[in-house]
């Protein structure tokens, strides 16, 4: 992933930073990876899961399909639903241009298909900037990343 990531960023600019823990006003959360770019901040969660993988949205957990076993896990994007949230307290606690805050699930075995809906976050780390562009993440804005990077390092553990 970090290849990736430093791929996605080296091209346009953009800041990584992670894995980091942040604590703000009592809440701490921990990033796999952040990707700060002019549009804003995409918090990614890395999966190591094996197999086939089906989920969606509003599902509270997801499958994993290996060797004909069939398993489930927690939905890794509900998982991730206060992550955003504290991402955007900090940056308007220090008055930081920040535009979008998304979450995106990773998956990074090389043995591993990921089958979700074209809207849900989730992709294979192979088709992580394809998965940026469709979640228009990669485009011109006005995010201050200099800022965002400050306020992040500001309130990390």
């Amino acid at each position: 992933l970090e290849d990736a990531l430093k791929k996605v960023a080296k091209q346009r600019n953009y800041e990584v930073m992670g894995p980091v823990t942040v604590e703000f006003e009592g809440e701490t959360h921990t990033f796999d990876g952040l990707l700060l770019g002019t549009s804003g901040t995409m918090a990614i969660s890395l999966q190591p899961q094996i197999g086939q993988i089906y989920g969606d949205l509003s599902s509270d957990e997801w499958a994993q399909i290996w060797n004909g076993d069939r398993k489930t896990f927690a939905n890794p994007v509900k998982a991730m639903e206060g992550n955003v949230k504290l991402l955007r307290d900090i940056y308007r606690a220090e008055g930081v241009k920040f535009g979008t805050s998304q979450n995106l699930v990773v998956f990074t075995n090389n043995n591993c298909d990921v089958a979700v809906n074209r809207n849900t976050p989730a992709c294979h780390v192979k088709n992580l900037e394809e998965k940026l562009k469709e979640m228009k993440f990669i485009t011109d804005g006005s995010a201050n990343i200099e800022g965002m990077k400050a306020a992040i390092e500001k309130y990390k553990k």
